[in-house]
């Protein structure tokens, strides 16, 4: 089924919501808008200050619009040849879709994008996945939250400030390439404008102080 992409999008940032409140933890997401071909990833999110990017899907069958991308095949070949950004790849890009169940509510899968998205099942035509079949592993919203909460998962503010310049082949601290718009719900909404890479660790440092804020206001006056 396509044309779905929106609402699991929407889906993932209620499920990130409701986790972060459970948690006691500040969520964080800020939409790529079209930039979406320059990243691999729709959109990006934050619990506290671990960061992670999604590319969102409609179904795992749409998985295969990836080939669609020039930048898919070319992120491929660029991860095979660089552990060291395979491995903040591993714990912070991701690739999801949704599913709906007979009398229930849509779900949201996820897996690693690389191990989604690099092999020739994927993308049949790229030359850096030939003969690469992956064995995936997918889960549930609830599981990668727990993993980014309890830091199995996602990047530091700095490690993720180097792998989007590895992401985006940029090697200095210069602008940010994208104007994007980052946004909290914890205790109040709060938003802020990207202009540099350490705007990131910035939005998450002020979004988590924010939070506390408030928090120690509703303890000391609380409602009636």
């Amino acid at each position: 089924m396509t044309g779905r992409e929106d609402s699991v999008i929407e889906r993932f940032r209620k499920d990130l919501r409701i986790s972060c409140v459970n948690a006691g933890k500040v969520d964080m997401n800020a939409p790529v808008n079209g930039a979406d071909r320059h990243f691999n990833a729709d959109e990006f999110f934050a619990v506290d200050g671990r960061f992670f990017i999604v590319e969102f899907k409609s179904s795992k069958h749409n998985l295969k619009d990836e080939e669609r991308k020039t930048s898919a095949c070319v992120l491929c070949g660029r991860l095979s040849q660089s552990p060291n950004a395979r491995a903040l790849h591993d714990r912070g890009h991701f690739a999801a879709w949704g599913k709906k169940q007979p009398n229930s509510n849509l779900n949201v899968t996820f897996g690693i994008y690389r191990i989604l998205v690099c092999s020739e099942r994927t993308l049949p035509n790229c030359r850096h996945v030939k003969g690469v079949f992956t064995n995936e592993v997918v889960y549930g919203s609830a599981k990668l939250l727990d993993n980014i909460t309890n830091q199995k998962a996602g990047l530091n503010a700095e490690e993720f400030k180097c792998y989007l310049k590895w992401l985006l082949n940029h090697n200095k601290d210069e602008f940010f390439p994208h104007v994007l718009f980052g946004y909290t719900y914890t205790e109040g909404v709060f938003d802020r404008e990207f202009s540099s890479y350490d705007d990131f660790s910035k939005w998450a440092t002020t979004a988590v102080e924010h939070a506390k804020k408030l928090d120690s206001i509703k303890k000391h006056y609380p409602g009636p």
